[in-house]
């Protein structure tokens, strides 16, 4: 059976508080060509009915993203929402990049990302992870099973300190109200940035 795209049907809201150029965006204009500007494969995405980034590509031309401009590193929190219309699996995740040196999401950069599934089987979690390149490092292991059922909604939240210590938060909620840590880590690889983004990977 031909699965149809909701089958990575993304939504997120993100707000970004830095004493950095942060950036906010809850999407209520409809519009994410600007106010900000967000650049990339924008022919694959949609902002819905809901006031929502919707991931839209009904042909197999995975992996898709994109970016927008934010210099937030240090002494920043990102909260974002995330919604699938089933469970995650190794074939059909997504990552949020909240640090990312070069604004194509696909190629090789320097940056940390929270990766929403992508596991095989229910050890589907949130985790954290750092890019050098083409090779991602595992920083923060989340809970198995945090997205391992059908829907996936919830909110995530990291914060980094100037310090370069960071914690990851899940909220099953979906609330905001209900934040639990996923752990933390220090890590100062990487102390600048250029843009923040979404990327899917997703396939019929």
């Amino acid at each position: 059976m031909i699965k149809k795209l909701l089958l990575l049907e993304v939504f997120i809201l993100l707000f970004i508080l830095s004493n950095a150029q942060g950036f906010s965006d809850n999407f209520t204009d409809r519009d994410f060509t600007a106010n900000p500007t967000w650049t990339g494969e924008t022919s694959k995405f949609i902002v819905n009915a809901s006031g929502q980034l919707q991931l839209d590509d009904q042909g197999p031309s995975s992996p898709t993203y994109l970016v927008t401009a934010s210099n937030a590193i240090s002494n920043s929190t990102w909260e974002f929402y995330v919604h699938f219309d089933f469970a995650p699996s190794i074939s059909n995740y997504g990552r949020v990049y909240l640090v990312s040196d070069n604004p194509n999401l696909t190629g090789s950069l320097n940056g940390y990302y929270v990766k929403v599934g992508g596991i095989s089987g229910s050890a589907d979690d949130v985790s954290l992870y750092r890019q050098n390149g083409t090779s991602s490092t595992l920083l923060i292991d989340g809970t198995d099973g945090t997205v391992g059922t059908d829907p996936v909604d919830l909110k995530i939240r990291v914060t980094r300190d100037s310090l370069g210590k960071w914690e990851l938060f899940t909220d099953l909620t979906a609330t905001g109200n209900s934040y639990n840590s996923e752990g933390f880590i220090n890590d100062n690889s990487i102390t600048q940035s250029q843009y923040f983004g979404v990327w899917c990977n997703y396939i019929y």
